[in-house]
């Protein structure tokens, strides 16, 4: 397991406990999809008669994962399934991502994280997976023999609902750092200030270098600034309001990827654009400044962007009168909370707009609009534009 980075599996037939090696970091909303996909495979097993001992089941799940399953016998004649996943076989684009989680009625905050999720996951083709399949058979089994696999796609079943799960706001305290350079470099990220963050990358300063460690070793030495950069960035980010779940899901990610780099230059550029993820997730999710009340309201709107969300539905989950939190809501967001989650909602669809992979109508169903005109309507109102006018200037620009 050392090699491959994904969980595995072993459950002994007849018994209901499962060992798990974990090597996945896997987000809570979509845990029990992905047991309920385990536990699928190993009752399907012990319902059946014993298969060839070179057969093997790849199984996908209906958000593209896969996984492998294999029978073992011990010396013992004690028979076990043998599970290893999720990997994924194909490479999704943001936008086919973030349609599935629209389609489990994934709240915004959640929506990042499974994107960041799908980046941690590791990815090999189906050859690839023959191989891995083959390695398992032969090491488990006498003889080594070609295995013989099963597919059973199930990628289309897309569940229409997940567990929203609470995503609360906290503040963490870190040390300032010596260097003036470093400090204001924080400072733009818990500010959101995007502008200072690409001034500060647009050339080199020699200020955001620290004192080298390892002379003889460039890549290792760049790879140590950037893990220090994204941890100090992550509590600054924090501290600017970013839900922690986003931050330190984005931080996880992004330490998978900085080991990955293969030289100094691609750790430059790495660096750069974790900083700007980070002011950019806060300028878009950040809450700081604002009261308990409109952040556990705007928490309550982005948990459901993808249902008609209603002012009285708010304040009846926060146990307010809807004046009350109406009146509020206007004064800290300078705009009513009807208008707030017609706001969210036409910002969220644009890039599935954009993607050109989905009709308006699928659009404007995912988001909860009653019709295609309702949501022509209020993207309008918003963007001041069609839909269709809104894709192809972005069209032209591209």
């Amino acid at each position: 397991m050392t090699f491959i980075q994904s969980n595995l599996y072993i459950h002994t037939i007849g018994q209901d406990e499962t060992m798990l090696f974990s090597r996945l970091n896997i987000p809570d909303f979509l845990s029990h999809y992905i047991d309920d996909a385990v536990k699928r495979l190993m009752l399907e097993k012990e319902g059946k008669k014993k298969e060839s001992s070179n057969q093997v089941n790849l199984y996908i799940d209906p958000f593209k994962f896969s996984y492998l399953t294999w029978p073992m016998i011990n010396d013992e004649g004690i028979q076990s399934t043998i599970t290893l996943g999720p990997m994924i076989t194909q490479h999704l684009t943001k936008e086919e991502i973030r349609y599935m989680g629209y389609k489990m009625k994934l709240g915004s905050d959640n929506m990042f994280i499974l994107e960041s999720f799908y980046g941690t996951v590791p990815y090999y083709d189906q050859l690839q997976m023959a191989r891995i399949a083959s390695m398992f058979l032969d090491y488990l089994a006498v003889e080594p023999h070609l295995p013989r696999i099963i597919r059973e796609d199930h990628s289309i079943n897309m569940p229409v609902e997940a567990k929203s799960i609470e995503n609360k706001f906290e503040h963490f305290d870190f040390v300032e750092k010596n260097y003036e350079t470093e400090k204001l470099m924080l400072e733009a990220i818990e500010k959101g200030d995007l502008d200072y963050i690409d001034n500060l990358f647009s050339g080199t300063d020699a200020s955001m270098q620290l004192p080298s460690r390892y002379p003889s070793d460039p890549l290792r030495e760049k790879k140590n600034l950037a893990i220090t950069m994204n941890s100090i960035a992550m509590r600054a980010a924090l501290k600017g309001g970013l839900n922690q779940s986003i931050s330190h899901s984005l931080s996880h990610n992004f330490a998978i990827t900085i080991e990955s780099q293969t030289s100094p230059e691609a750790i430059d550029e790495l660096t750069g654009n974790i900083l700007r993820t980070y002011v950019q997730s806060v300028r878009k999710y950040g809450l700081k400044g604002h009261s308990d009340m409109i952040i556990n309201a705007i928490n309550y709107i982005r948990r459901h962007l993808t249902e008609k969300v209603s002012l009285k539905e708010v304040a009846d989950e926060l146990h307010l009168s809807s004046e009350h939190l109406s009146r509020k809501f206007k004064e800290e967001m300078t705009m009513n909370i009807t208008d707030y989650i017609h706001k969210v909602k036409i910002e969220e669809s644009c890039s599935l707009l954009t993607s050109k992979l989905y009709s308006v109508s699928d659009i404007a169903y995912i988001f909860g609009y009653s019709s295609p005109a309702h949501y022509t309507k209020t993207f309008k109102k918003v963007l001041g534009k069609s839909p269709k006018q809104w894709q192809m200037n972005t069209s032209k620009q591209a």
